[in-house]
């Protein structure tokens, strides 16, 4: 055990370091050092553990009785560095002591290096997710801009023969309870849809499946329609689950475009619920042609895709975000259609 008077952590930003953490000491510590400060300058071009006789150490680093500098190298780049006291013993620092020193500088940058690829990853997946959530709500809109008309088309239908029905009680009533009617259909379909592709940020929780699957089966109802797809939903009672119910419809309504994608002559989609007890298992069926067995292990696979124009992202995704929520996911295909089921 090495005890010693105080250390301090700088870690860059900017064009400078910044104080990020102090043990020890209790007046005055620099907040902030240029880039170009002579222990910054020393450090960059050794690239080692150095004693604070071989620096030519600042005044306020000197009356604090720095004794070592350590720096904190990402593939030579130095990304930060640990100044520390002298040891309550008053031992000089032995070449061991600066080896384990040198070992502790290493893992620091091995660990803020995994930080940083880290949070690139998380970056880099919610984009993945939002543009395949984009491209799912493009389906979606495709279909529901002829939903959008069919009021529009009421509502145009009776303004163009107001002037000359306004004596008229009975056709006022009508026109009083159809367009207020009317506009809050239109109302309810494009806030379904802004909030389906609006981005999210994670939220967890209690989620109930059921009320995820009912807003999805009400966006893909008239496309169902439009498609000569029957819908079929059989939800039973389910416990609340934990998760994040964007990311869940984003998964789900991957899945549920899928199928019906898969069935462009029509054909029936069957939406399922049921109780695990303390979980909850949905399982999506269809009846189109299936998918061959030898590419069954690559759909979940991102950017693999056997359709024309698609981006082999929505499987991918849909895998993701149910690994995320500690779940599983299945499929099972054959010439009778394709079930995915997933247990949460």
């Amino acid at each position: 055990i090495m005890k010693l008077r105080f250390v301090l952590l700088y870690l860059r930003e900017g064009e400078g370091f910044i104080l990020k953490q102090s043990m020890g000491l209790l007046g005055d510590v620099p907040q902030s050092i240029d880039a170009q400060n002579s222990i910054a300058a020393a450090l960059r071009v050794k690239k080692e553990v150095l004693p604070a006789d071989e620096i030519n150490t600042p005044d306020d680093f000197k009356k604090m009785e720095s004794a070592v500098f350590i720096p904190i190298l990402v593939k030579d780049d130095l990304r930060g560095f640990l100044v520390m006291g002298a040891k309550l013993s008053q031992d000089a620092f032995t070449d061991d002591d600066l080896n384990l020193l040198s070992t502790l500088s290493n893992q620091v940058a091995g660990a803020m290096e995994n930080y940083r690829l880290y949070r690139e990853i998380l970056e880099t997946q919610q984009k993945l997710f939002q543009s395949d959530k984009l491209a799912a709500l493009g389906t979606i809109a495709a279909g529901m801009a002829h939903e959008i008309k069919n009021p529009l088309a009421s509502i145009k239908g009776m303004t163009q023969v107001l002037k000359k029905n306004l004596s008229d009680p009975e056709f006022m009533n009508n026109f009083a309870d159809i367009v207020p009617r009317q506009l809050d259909r239109i109302n309810r379909i494009v806030e379904n849809l802004v909030r389906f592709g609006r981005p999210a940020n994670p939220e967890v929780k209690d989620v109930n499946i059921n009320e995820v699957l009912e807003e999805i089966i009400k966006l893909v109802h008239y496309q169902c329609v439009q498609s000569n797809i029957q819908l079929r939903n059989d939800l039973a009672a389910v416990p609340l689950i934990s998760g994040d119910k964007e990311q869940l419809t984003q998964a789900f309504m991957n899945i549920i475009l899928n199928g019906m994608q898969a069935m462009p002559q029509g054909g029936r989609l069957t939406i399922e619920s049921k109780s695990l007890g303390s979980g909850v298992e949905v399982s999506i069926a269809d009846t189109g042609k299936g998918i061959p067995k030898e590419n069954l292990a690559s759909i979940f696979d991102p950017f693999y895709t056997t359709k024309t124009g698609g981006s082999g992202l929505g499987l991918s995704v849909t895998y993701r975000i149910i690994s995320d929520h500690k779940g599983k996911i299945g499929v099972a295909s054959g010439d009778s259609g394709t079930t995915f089921t997933v247990r949460l």
